[in-house]
């Protein structure tokens, strides 16, 4: 296995390897966070390649410190020693990316208790997407540091054509009337592409929310953010009034974003086309799962009855998004913000996790695809149809990283073994 250029990496923001702290990391890509002069930060470092490019590194750094300078909630890119906010390293005849950003104070969204949610709360999320969309109208790159448009990227948005036939007809459908789709500049900029509850986090000492996680960001339709928000909290909403709840979402999000941002109703009739693709690209992951026990929670939420609805072109959620821009909120649901009572929104939580070593390893979210892959990985491996090796491959991991990540699903693998990998993780030699 290759060894990572810790200490190198470490050295540029003046702190030693001994101060970084592993964190779960995304699809090559290896997380740590640390601290210096009271403020806390996240390390990345990936491996230079087809999927991580040093022009695509730059160009996002450039795009988010455009946002911090307008005045968005988003990470800000952090000077290494040189000057510079992204480096590369050579280590071992291998090439190495690093950048670092500040880390925000607060709650990762889809941690949340019931009773921290209220309307206000999505109008202030609203308020923030709309913030970052109103910059991105106005952001021209320089030359030479574009990111490349969703469906040259890798990202929900942009799946390659399932294996079943009819599945792929399904999503060419869709992506037909998609391509069709006006790309206009002020319909079209760059946007976050993986807007998930796992990739924002709220400060309830200022009422305040800050995107993070831009590894795939992309040029878009502005209206695909708000389209990823709807459809990860339908799947994590259990309450049973879901076109209610949906419909009251919808109209407290596009409240707070319309103060910043503006949006016509063409665009909102036309996030039921993303919902539609966004459902197709996901199942085609997951399908193979569908007769497998012991889901899970987010999955087994999704997949019961997903073939027959994708099949016959049921609407993700059937609500009248034509009227979204004129509604008002329902007097029960502003009730809720006035009192402070909880929305209704119910988490699907993780399996518990074990008391004892691993319990202490930090989990962030992951972009939903990439979490769906490491799933799939975890599943293949309990099933013994790939060696841990090639399951931590697929996850796009190292063997250390996946062996933890099983405690996650409440899985544990022979101590010795994880004890010896957490020792030459410690050692460089991972």
């Amino acid at each position: 296995m290759p060894t990572l250029p810790l200490a190198q990496a470490a050295a540029l923001y003046g702190v030693p390897a001994s101060a970084l702290r592993l964190m779960r990391g995304g699809h090559y890509t290896h997380v740590y966070r640390f601290s210096k002069d009271g403020a806390d930060f996240v390390l990345r470092l990936m491996p230079r390649g087809e999927d991580q490019e040093l022009i695509h590194l730059q160009a996002t750094v450039h795009w988010l410190q455009y946002l911090v300078e307008g005045g968005a909630l988003v990470p800000e890119p952090t000077p290494t020693k040189n000057g510079s906010r992204v480096e590369s390293i050579l280590h071992e005849g291998r090439e190495w990316l690093v950048m670092t950003v500040s880390l925000a104070p607060g709650i990762l969204a889809e941690n949340l208790g019931l009773d921290r949610w209220d309307p206000l709360l999505f109008q202030e999320l609203g308020r923030t997407v709309g913030t970052v969309h109103a910059l991105s109208r106005k952001y021209i790159p320089p030359a030479g540091l574009r990111r490349p448009d969703w469906d040259a990227s890798v990202n929900l948005f942009n799946h390659p054509a399932p294996e079943h036939e009819w599945l792929a007809r399904k999503q060419a459908a869709v992506l037909d009337r998609i391509h069709k789709l006006p790309r206009g500049g002020e319909d079209y900029g760059m946007i976050h592409a993986d807007l998930h509850f796992g990739n924002f986090i709220i400060d309830f000492s200022t009422r305040s929310i800050t995107l993070i996680d831009f590894d795939d960001c992309a040029y878009g339709w502005f209206v695909m953010d708000l389209a990823v928000l709807l459809f990860d909290i339908l799947v994590l909403y259990e309450g049973e009034e879901r076109l209610e709840f949906a419909r009251e979402f919808m109209i407290h999000l596009l409240s707070g974003y319309r103060s910043q941002s503006s949006i016509s109703r063409f665009w909102v009739e036309q996030i039921p086309l993303f919902l539609k693709l966004l459902e197709i690209n996901l199942y085609a992951d997951l399908l193979y799962l569908e007769k497998t026990d012991h889901l899970d929670p987010w999955v087994a939420k999704f997949l019961p009855g997903r073939r027959e609805k994708i099949e016959g072109d049921v609407p993700y959620v059937d609500i009248d998004f034509e009227t979204l821009l004129s509604a008002r909120p329902q007097k029960q649901a502003a009730g809720r913000a006035r009192t402070g009572a909880a929305a209704p929104l119910k988490r699907v939580e993780p399996p518990p996790r074990r008391s004892g070593r691993t319990q202490s390893r930090q989990r962030p979210a992951l972009p939903l695809w990439r979490e769906i892959r490491s799933l799939i990985a975890v599943k293949l491996y309990l099933a013994d149809r790939v060696s841990r090796d090639r399951a931590a491959k697929i996850a796009g991991q190292s063997g250390l990283e996946f062996l933890l990540d099983l405690s996650f699903y409440n899985i544990f693998p022979l101590e010795a073994e994880l004890a010896e990998l957490e020792k030459q993780h410690a050692q460089g030699d991972l």
